[in-house]
């Protein structure tokens, strides 16, 4: 008999974060030695101080209170991950895990991810930007001393020990007492909100009704959905008056063991309610956090919230470059952002197409977001493959209901703030939306007759990355990719060849090499002049080494160096150059808010021309390997 439980628990992690980005072997192998423990309200999972753990948790249902020195510090629900520290640390745990009521969490074994976090590095970039938060890793108890003590250093935030008073995101989403808890959840659910107050016909706050009373109450069968809201709700409402500090709110949330305030006229239940109060929006006043944006993006239900979302990225990305935080890492978090944001428009497109996908497929990133480069929101690139379906003569029905997807996904990317792509190099476009037989001919073609816009066509779609969907189609894909690439030299100089086509950036007399008619007369182009010969000559030389598994420019940098010792110094010098023009033209794109690829010469300090100007050395030296190597002196210009 078939065990559904492995099935089960597969089918719950899928729908949270990192899970859903595991490659599927790799995803298999954390259900094969997961397991689920049953927890009666008050047992404890782990203490503080203790260690030795083998596992950690997520809660697959109920709930689990974290302390620290006995004062709760989080509380997690449903699809939340806790007891992460001893993953990514070897030190004992610093609070303690309780369960706030009897509940089941999954022990998820610690040596088998830690052993697929190398070969998954999206899934350990977000375990270490979680870890870092403390917000959905609660047993660092340095979550509870930065809400409480711990200024931030983002401009423009404040403290929660400030007096700086707090506003509620939430108008007062309420209904009587006697409402249905079916009109109810259906008011909750038109509003986009996780809780709604109960009112009496002054407005007063009278009781409070969350969605995990739905679920707890109503889902699992303790009430019925027609009941009043009122058989349901808690009560009494704790509430606070209009302007209450941070600090204030998070200590009376703490006392009270509560997830929400009520803000009313007065701070009594006897006066009418403004607004709810949560712990989301004291952590938000912080300021912009990569996980909050995250897990918002994944409760989205709208395309319009999306966009907000994925505007207050750019207001984040501002902030850590003004910061001086790694543009690197500011890069990782904005891929995971926009990686949120695929996913979820693609969930949003298929739910307002009342859609399933007939055979697998998956969604792949193109160009910089391929890479993990996509600092701002630039053109769209992407691409569809999909499962040849058992009957042949249904590929092309099969592939317009791919289209029909994609082009509601292109068209969310818009209203998100994504320009279409002016080649079409879209989903929606038929000519890139295949099955996987059909990606691997069309690649094979490329790769054997080649010419001028089958090696531009390669060099776009070599930096194809899973974004959505089944990850076999594209290491299938990628495999066949590398194996028709091995010993292709013809290829791989015509490849070498498109990589030098651009000179240095510099002219002979040392001057900027500009635009010389156009729009963007007298500026400097930072992608087509500085960045792209670096792209291109690391992607031709990781590929030479039949290196296909890294995408993003300074990695296939720091591969090439390891690869080739005698050359280590050049290949460092340029991925510290990348990194420098990658700074440039994000802080140019969000000063001007666009692209950020063209550069006024004249508004840049002395400095400023002489760090840009530093950075074109590496670009000759690697253009020269690329000529050495690949005999381009024997082809005609």
């Amino acid at each position: 008999m078939h065990n559904v439980i492995p099935d089960r628990i597969r089918q719950f992690l899928v729908r949270y974060p990192p899970f859903d980005r595991f490659r599927a072997a790799d995803l298999d192998r954390i259900v094969e030695t997961a397991r689920i423990r049953h927890l009666e309200s008050g047992e404890i999972i782990f203490r503080e101080g203790t260690s030795g753990a083998d596992a950690y948790f997520m809660v697959f249902q109920g709930g689990i209170d974290i302390l620290y020195q006995d004062s709760l510090i989080d509380r997690c629900d449903e699809g939340d991950l806790f007891g992460v520290r001893l993953l990514l640390a070897e030190s004992p745990y610093l609070a303690t895990a309780r369960a706030s009521e009897e509940s089941l969490v999954l022990c998820l074994d610690r040596e088998a991810t830690r052993t697929l976090l190398p070969r998954n590095p999206e899934v350990a970039l977000f375990m270490a930007a979680s870890f870092a938060s403390g917000k959905r890793n609660p047993d660092n108890p340095g979550s509870a001393s930065r809400m409480l003590s711990r200024p931030t250093t983002a401009t423009g935030s404040t403290s929660l020990t400030s007096l700086q008073p707090v506003q509620p995101t939430q108008t007062p989403v309420h209904c009587p007492p006697g409402t249905p808890i079916r009109q109810a959840a259906k008011r909750m659910e038109a509003h986009e909100v996780g809780s709604m107050l109960i009112c009496n016909e002054d407005l007063h706050p009278v009781g409070i009704f969350t969605d995990k009373d739905l679920r707890n109450r109503v889902v699992a069968g303790s009430v019925g959905i027609d009941a009043p809201v009122e058989s349901i709700m808690k009560a009494p409402v704790i509430t606070c008056p209009p302007h209450i500090t941070m600090m204030e709110a998070m200590i009376i949330m703490l006392r009270h063991r509560i997830h929400h305030l009520c803000m009313t006229a007065t701070g009594s239940q006897d006066s009418p309610a403004l607004g709810i109060l949560s712990e989301h929006d004291l952590l938000v006043a912080q300021g912009n956090h990569p996980a909050v944006l995250i897990r918002d993006l994944h409760r989205a239900q709208r395309v319009d919230t999306l966009a907000q979302l994925r505007q207050q990225a750019d207001t984040l990305a501002q902030d850590y470059l003004r910061r001086e935080v790694s543009v690197l890492y500011i890069a990782r978090i904005l891929t995971e952002i926009n990686d949120a944001l695929i996913r979820e428009s693609i969930r949003i497109a298929a739910r307002e197409l009342d859609w399933t996908p007939p055979v697998p497929f998956a969604w792949m990133g193109l160009g910089s977001e391929g890479r993990g480069e996509q600092l701002l929101r630039s053109d769209q690139d992407n691409a569809i493959i999909f499962s040849p379906p058992e009957d042949p003569g249904l590929t092309n029905e099969v592939r317009n209901q791919f289209l029909s997807l994609a082009s509601r996904v292109n068209a969310i990317f818009h209203q998100c703030g994504f320009e279409d792509c002016p080649a079409e190099i879209m989903a929606r476009n038929p000519t890139w939306c295949l099955t996987s037989v059909e990606w691997a001919e069309r690649f094979h073609t490329w790769m054997h007759t080649p010419g001028e816009q089958e090696v531009m066509h390669a060099n776009i779609f070599f930096d194809f990355r899973n974004v959505y969907g089944d990850t076999t189609l594209t290491d299938q894909l990628s495999a066949t990719i590398a194996d028709a690439l091995a010993g292709n030299k013809i290829f791989l100089s015509l490849m070498a060849k498109d990589a030098v086509r651009n000179p240095p950036p510099l002219s002979f007399f040392r001057n900027f090499i500009v635009e010389k008619d156009g729009e963007h007369r007298d500026q400097f182009d930072i992608k087509l002049r500085a960045m792209m010969p670096l792209i291109d000559a690391a992607r031709t030389l990781t590929l030479y080494h039949g290196q296909f598994d890294v995408k993003h420019t300074v990695d296939r940098l720091n591969r090439l160096a390891d690869l080739e010792p005698q050359n280590r110094s050049l290949y460092q010098e340029a991925a510290e150059a990348f990194e420098i023009l990658m700074r440039f033209r994000a802080e140019n794109g969000l000063r001007h808010q666009d692209s950020g690829r063209y550069l006024q010469l004249d508004r840049l300090s002395k400095l400023d021309r002489l760090q840009l100007r530093n950075c074109f050395h590496p670009i000759r030296d690697l253009q020269e390997i690329l000529e050495t190597r690949f005999q381009l002196n024997l082809f005609s210009r």
